[in-house]
C-alpha cells in the first residue's frame, strides 16, 4: 500500500458493522519497537517511526511517529504530538495527535484532541472530545 493511501476499513462489532475511512500508511510497516503481550515497561520511551504496544506501558512517550495500542495493550500516560494513533486496547491518559482511530473494544480514559477521528460503536471514551480539522473550521464564513 502506498504511503498516505486511504482505504475503507470494515470493522465488525457485536451485531453491527461500520465502515470507517482511515489513513493507513503505516499499518503494513513493521514497528521499530514492540512491547510484547507479556511485557510491562515503565519510564520514558523515545522512538522515531512506529511503536506497537501489546503489553503494558506506563510513562512518557517521546515521538512524532505513529502508535498502535493492540487489543491486549494498556498504555498509561499521555500521547502528545504524534502523527496517527490506532487504539484497539486501553489508554489511560490524554491523547493530542493528528489522527485517532478507536476500534473494536478500545477504551480511552482521558481527553482526545485531534484533527481526524474514527470511532467504532463498541468503543468506550470517558473524557472529552475535541476534533478540529484545521483552520477552515475556525475561519468565519463570508457570505
Amino acid at each position: 500500500m502506498t504511503q498516505g493511501a486511504i482505504r475503507a476499513v470494515k470493522q465488525s462489532a457485536s451485531n453491527s458493522t461500520t465502515w470507517c475511512k482511515t489513513v493507513t500508511s503505516f499499518q503494513s510497516e513493521t514497528p521499530e519497537t514492540t512491547i510484547g503481550e507479556r511485557v510491562s515497561v515503565s519510564g520514558e520511551l523515545s522512538f522515531d517511526r512506529l511503536l506497537r504496544i501489546d503489553g503494558r506501558f506506563s510513562g512518557r512517550l517521546l515521538s512524532q511517529g505513529d502508535l498502535v495500542v493492540g487489543p491486549t495493550g494498556v498504555l498509561t500516560g499521555d500521547v502528545v504530538d504524534m502523527g496517527e494513533v490506532i487504539v484497539d486496547g486501553k489508554v489511560v491518559g490524554d491523547i493530542s495527535v493528528q489522527k485517532v482511530s478507536l476500534r473494536g473494544r478500545a477504551e480511552v480514559h482521558g481527553n482526545i484532541t485531534c484533527k481526524s477521528l474514527c470511532v467504532d460503536p463498541t468503543v468506550i471514551v470517558v473524557g472529552g472530545l475535541n476534533v478540529h480539522p484545521g483552520e477552515r473550521c475556525c475561519r468565519p464564513l463570508s457570505l
